[in-house]
């Protein structure tokens, strides 16, 4: 029980040391924006004591400031870059941008037009007829033949 105590109370002070650092810090803090935006105080300003609850001057509730966003800041940890997140995305879409870059080029040169061309003149020959009805025939011959026999196909 006893070492119980003493850490409590050890403990307790650490606290109030970190309070006290604290409302050190603070109130340079509120010294230092005070100067900053209002300039030091002069003998016709109301100057507040350190432990009144009001101005020395004598009035029973404090002025109170219009305070704006920019005269107080609160620092917050950013989230680390969305790189590792687009990283494989760009890895996994770059085989895209370059055939597609490719496909402009060709489009830009005039490479698809001359192809569409000499498309358009071969299917005006008698050659497409030709292979196709070649295919067909070879087709008819296969399945007139009937399924291949079991003995002579291999497994691969």
């Amino acid at each position: 029980m006893m070492w119980d105590l003493d850490h409590q109370d050890h403990w307790q002070r650490h606290k109030d040391e970190v309070q006290k650092q604290w409302d050190d810090y603070w109130a340079e803090h509120q010294r230092q924006s005070g100067e900053q935006f209002h300039g030091t105080p002069t003998a016709g300003d109301n100057i507040q004591l350190e432990g009144t609850p009001y101005p020395v001057d004598g009035q029973i509730f404090p002025k109170q400031e219009a305070r704006h966003p920019w005269q107080e800041s609160t620092l917050v940890k950013l989230p680390p870059p969305l790189t590792p997140l687009l990283e494989p995305i760009h890895d996994l879409l770059s085989p895209s941008f370059k055939v597609l870059t490719t496909l402009q080029r060709s489009f830009e040169s005039g490479a698809h037009a001359e192809l569409a061309v000499r498309m358009w003149e071969k299917a005006r020959t008698p050659d497409p007829f030709v292979l196709a009805s070649t295919v067909c025939r070879k087709m008819w011959e296969k399945w007139k033949e009937g399924p291949p026999d079991s003995d002579t196909t291999s497994d691969l």
